[in-house]
């Protein structure tokens, strides 16, 4: 409808959800724009993974919850370093495991090798499953779409976060799952003057709402892990972004 209605909108880049029918139809309607992948959706996508035994241990064992955020942390890893770190996080969870036997401990705290199901299925929908001769073939959605480490160099948005509070702001005005043709365009108006007002704004120079302190905090500690990023010790930046990321 938008290419219809403005044939000359020519976007540089999109931030879509991780839907192979948006991300088709994206390159379809515009072949050259870069797309890319929401980090909030992406761990959306990661949390589905979490059911029964494995949701239980991630909400009471905090120790757990950050190595199974470890996993999500490798969208801020170099591309070229990814296929290094998925086997050192792997290698990682085996050696707590050994660790955990050796010294007598319940090894219902030190298991980690549940997590290895969830790191096969982001490796194969996200880097590639690995042919027989130990090639990758190509994901389901490309590296450089749902990869953060350049975005956090550049201070680009890694979420869609703003269209999503758009779309609860309009929620909130409906108040209702089927409302009346009425009531939709009447909330349509409410919130494009909400959205008239936020652009304004911007433009004579008011300061945009900012983010809670937790989380500026955090975008800030990311930012340092980021700058400081050194591929000869992947583990701690992976620990590190895993103590300062959420999985929702």
């Amino acid at each position: 409808m938008i290419h219809q209605k403005w044939p000359e909108f020519k976007p540089e880049s999109m931030s879509i959800d991780f839907e192979k029918a948006a991300f088709n139809a994206a390159n379809k309607i515009f072949p050259e724009i870069r797309i890319l992948g929401c980090l909030f959706h992406l761990a959306q996508n990661f949390k589905k993974q979490f059911t029964g035994h494995l949701l239980r241990r991630y909400n009471t064992e905090p120790d757990f919850a950050v190595e199974a955020r470890k996993i999500l942390a490798l969208a801020f890893v170099k591309p070229e370093d990814l296929d290094r770190a998925v086997c050192e996080l792997s290698e990682s969870w085996e050696e707590v495991e050994h660790r955990g036997e050796d010294d007598g401990e319940d090894l219902i705290t030190t298991d980690l090798s549940v997590l290895e199901p969830v790191l096969k299925w982001f490796e194969d929908n996200y880097m590639g499953k690995v042919d027989r001769r130990g090639n990758r073939r190509s994901p389901q959605f490309a590296v450089d779409m749902w990869n953060c480490h350049d975005r956090v160099l550049k201070n680009d948005p890694r979420t869609n976060n703003r269209a999503e509070a758009a779309h609860r702001r309009l929620q909130r005005e409906l108040g209702a799952d089927h409302p009346s043709i009425w009531k939709f365009i009447e909330s349509l108006r409410k919130v494009q003057i909400g959205v008239d007002k936020s652009f304004e704004d911007m433009l004579i120079g008011r300061p945009a709402e900012q983010k809670r302190k937790k989380y500026r905090d955090a975008d800030l500690r990311i930012r340092r892990l980021v700058d400081g990023y050194d591929e000869d010790n992947l583990l701690d930046f992976l620990h590190g972004i895993a103590t300062n990321i959420g999985m929702s």
